[in-house]
């Protein structure tokens, strides 16, 4: 066989390794990806795949960046700020085709779910995903320093910053949302982000948000059981999972990490599925606050929804772990999936539904014509996506964060021809 049969044959064996390599990270993340995984499922030995790549992270990574590259074409970039046209105008057009369905999402989704898992902290398979990110709020940083020059006649980077970490929250949000996108989501998020600018237009000093540099900066949970109790259990394997995700996350270092013996594991839970539903699942669904105040009552729910987005983004920074944790069961794509990952899943589409339904009562209480699926919609991504910065290592003020929440309700209250009260 000639040279150049010889490389075409390995291009396609090459192609066929990083296909089926993106496909097990999906399922089983970075930890859960092995070597022999990979042989098995592509049918060659070891040696074909060291002879391409030196180590199982450089695979990865290259599995990774092939996804992006096929998709490049296909994601716009941010374009340059225009001072002659309305900022949410600008938004819409280039947040527009963000909000809806496309292929471009699956890379993404999968780069923050390796970004997410602790175990991959500081590797190379990290690096397509960092990359991305990082020109990417390059980007929207440059982009809002010139809407804010042109509105306040100073870059503002303060400003800048807030709105960089608002628009990422969107995207990340929509990005690794189960719920599919509503119509006009690009014309929601552009009002709730022009409110936002707005609203920070408004205030002379602000302090920028905390934006962590690298996503395994994110610290621990707060609360520090006492060794041998069921809360140490638990706590342990949940930093297990957001470690090491599902696979990692094994009975033997469950054990090692909880200080207990397999026998007492097993007489507490059936298996390790209804421990991990029970010490990841439960809590992060319950970081998903719904509003406690009556709809009917048809005053002050705007402000009502925000607590309650905002009261969630306090107890994820609170517990770091449970969310990443959390996020990584929701993530990933195993077939069948995890008793914690459906558990979740299934958690947060009741939660959506109820969180329409409480809208939907509070706007006609409140007698306006908002549209609540949209509402909804828009608040749920934007609390996943300002979650998911917490489990980056994102701190907020949440203070300002309460405000900037409420005007952006309303804004995209406003977005679909209503108001709220």
């Amino acid at each position: 066989m000639n040279t150049s049969r010889r490389n075409a044959r390995g291009e396609v064996s090459l192609q066929t390794i990083l296909a089926k390599t993106v496909s097990l990270v999906s399922r089983y993340g970075y930890d859960g990806t092995t070597i022999a995984r990979i042989t098995r499922v592509t049918g060659r030995p070891a040696s074909s795949i060291y002879w391409y790549f030196d180590t199982k992270d450089g695979l990865i990574a290259a599995a990774l960046e092939s996804t992006y590259r096929r998709r490049a074409d296909e994601a716009p970039g941010w374009p340059d700020f225009d001072p002659e046209t309305p900022l949410a105008e600008q938004l819409f057009r280039v947040l527009g085709a963000d909000f809806t369905p496309a292929p471009t999402e699956a890379p993404v989704r999968l780069g923050i779910m390796i970004a997410l898992e602790g175990n991959a902290a500081g590797s190379p398979a990290q690096e397509p995903f960092r990359g991305r990110r990082q020109r990417v709020r390059r980007q929207l940083a440059a982009w809002w320093k010139a809407a804010a020059e042109a509105r306040f006649g100073s870059p503002r980077e303060d400003i800048a910053e807030w709105m960089t970490m608002l628009t990422i929250a969107f995207l990340d949000g929509h990005y690794i949302s189960d719920v599919p996108p509503v119509h006009r989501g690009g014309t929601l998020v552009a009002a709730a982000l022009s409110a936002a600018f707005e609203e920070l237009l408004s205030r002379e000093h602000l302090l920028p948000p905390a934006i962590a540099g690298a996503p395994d900066f994110a610290g621990k949970d707060t609360a520090h059981p006492e060794p041998g109790s069921p809360e140490f259990l638990l706590s342990a394997t949940r930093s297990l999972v957001a470690e090491s995700g599902y696979e990692g996350a094994t009975l033997a270092r469950i054990c090692e990490r909880s200080q207990m013996q397999r026998s007492s594991i097993y007489w507490r839970y059936q298996n390790k599925e209804t421990l991990i539903r029970e010490a990841v699942s439960e809590p992060f669904l319950s970081l998903m606050n719904a509003p406690h105040t009556d709809p009917r009552s048809g005053t002050g729910w705007s402000a009502a929804l925000a607590g309650s987005l905002v009261g969630s983004v306090e107890g994820a920074m609170r517990c770091p772990d449970t969310v990443k944790a959390g996020l990584l069961l929701k993530l990933q794509r195993r077939d069948p999936p995890s008793l914690g990952g459906e558990a979740i899943q299934l958690g947060m589409a009741r939660e959506f539904a109820a969180l329409d339904t409480w809208i939907a009562a509070a706007a006609g209480s409140a007698g306006t014509t908002a549209d609540p699926a949209g509402i909804g919609w828009a608040a749920n991504v934007l609390r996943e996506g300002l979650m998911l910065g917490v489990a980056f290592g994102q701190t907020y003020d949440t203070a300002l964060l309460s405000a900037l929440v409420g005007a952006m309700i309303e804004g995209t209250a406003g977005g679909t021809d209503g108001q709220l009260g």
